[in-house]
């Protein structure tokens, strides 16, 4: 009698530790989160980060915009790159358009000026490394910025079919084509 009062014991204790790992180890993976760069400094979070999906539900990835005398910067801390916007585009939004894997595309991140009758926009195409050399890459219509061992950095605009047979000129799309040439330039991996 004395064995069994010990086999129950041992196996409510065993219950009892095993619950607390369980329990410890959920509340852990529930309160840990990416911390960006600047929360690091600051120990603070930024008001105007954005969290979307990309690929699954546990890649969340993290961006801010912030305004500064040059225009608005876009940086990005899952893929490590910052751009600054004119500030001639106003408020700018973020969006995700569909993911082409059908073209290689690991990510695509568009940048649209809101509420714009020009309707504004650069999109940066972001694909793995080993595959920019794919010819459905090479034959996508894109831009190469630049890269690194991991990601490829594409890009393209509005207005990056003016000069294009059938489509009209005008003073408005010189003005996007250099601004959008503008942003390019100011792309920078950190």
């Amino acid at each position: 009698m004395e064995q069994t009062k010990s086999n129950v014991g041992s196996i409510v204790l065993t219950i009892i530790i095993t619950a607390i790992v369980v329990g410890g180890g959920i509340y852990y993976f529930q309160k840990s989160k990416v911390v960006t760069p600047n929360e690091q400094q600051t120990g603070q979070s930024q008001t105007e980060t954005t969290s979307k999906p990309i690929k699954s539900d546990e890649q969340i990835a993290q961006s801010k915009m912030t305004v500064t005398d040059e225009g608005t910067e876009y940086t990005n801390f899952i893929y490590h790159f910052s751009v600054i916007l004119p500030k001639s585009w106003g408020k700018i939004v973020e969006s995700k358009d569909a993911i082409l894997s059908e073209v290689k595309i690991y990510d695509n991140i568009r940048l649209v000026s809101e509420n714009d009758s020009m309707q504004r926009y650069i999109q940066f195409q972001i694909v793995e490394t080993k595959d920019k050399n794919d010819s459905l890459i090479s034959d996508y219509p894109q831009t190469l910025i630049t890269g690194n061992p991991t990601y490829t950095f594409y890009y393209s605009g509005s207005q990056d079919l003016s000069g294009y047979g059938g489509i009209e000129e005008s003073v408005d799309s010189a003005k996007i084509q250099a601004e959008i040439l503008q942003i390019k330039e100011s792309f920078k991996l950190f």
